[in-house]
Order: structure tokens, then sequence, then C-alpha cells
């Protein structure tokens, strides 16, 4: 069930975040400026969100620009949504192309090392069924999900 999936993936992301980060639980969210309209970045170090509400239409395009230093100089990133690998820029920023109006849930690889079931390094069949189902069922979660992050980062 790919609900039971994305929930089950932020609620490991959540536990990585308590575990690297000393002060994860203390810290504030802050919303972010993404540089383009449509988008919302929401930081909760060492995790990222980025939201657009661009829709799935693959003739918008939406790039998320967050020039706030997020992230260490050219720092391995992963998107725990789809376990796919990112680089923050040289200031700790990311730029990165939305993907069919789906969101990024972006943390340090450093972060989830402790969590062998949060994106193994590895490419596996589970890896690719988790990104397939989150894309198809996408729309019929968009309110789930916000409120699920909401409650992670929060």
């Amino acid at each position: 069930d790919p609900h039971y999936i994305m929930v089950t993936s932020l609620n490991q992301a959540r536990k990585a975040a308590i575990d690297s980060e000393k002060y994860f639980l203390t810290t504030p969210m802050q919303f972010l400026d993404a540089n383009e309209g449509n988008t919302l970045a929401v930081s909760k170090p060492p995790v990222l969100a980025l939201f657009t509400n661009a829709g799935s239409s693959s003739a918008t395009s939406v790039r998320w620009n967050v020039t706030h230093p997020i992230f260490k100089s050219r720092e391995q990133l992963v998107d725990v949504l789809t376990c796919r690998n990112y680089l923050s820029g040289e200031n700790g920023g990311v730029s990165i192309q939305s993907d069919e109006g789906m969101p990024k849930v972006l943390m340090p690889i450093s972060s989830i090392q402790g969590s062998p079931q949060l994106c193994p390094q590895s490419v596996d069949i589970s890896s690719a069924k988790r990104a397939a189902g989150l894309a198809v069922s996408w729309l019929s979660i968009t309110p789930y999900f916000l409120v699920a992050v909401a409650v992670a980062l929060a």
C-alpha cells in the first residue's frame, strides 16, 4: 500500500533526524524562499521538505532554488520518498527540478546511515516499487502527506 510505505518512510526519516541531530526536536521549522512561484520549502535540519502546487502536468516545469545554506557544501543528499540522490550546491543550498509535481524530502545521506531500512544504497526492487507506488497514488494522498510531513517536522 503506497500510503503505508510513505508514512513508514517519513517516520523512519524522522527517527533518523532525531538520532543524527541533537536539537531536532527543539528546533523550530523554517519556511524558506524557494525563488519561484508555486513552491514551498520547509527546513528543520537535517530535513528539507520541498512542495509545489503546480500540478502533475508535464507542461508545468517547477524548480526549487533554495539559496539558504541548509546543508554542507557539495553534500550528498537523498530524497527519502524516492531514494534518489542529489548534491547540495557550493553554498549548501539546493536547486532541484520537480518531477511531475511530486514533493521531495531531502536529508544528508550521512544522517540516515543508522537507518538501514531507509533508502538502502543499493538499488533494489523494493525501492523501485516505492517510487512507482508513490507516483501513482500522489494525487489521492496529498492532504494526508501534508499532515504527515507537518507532524514529522513538528
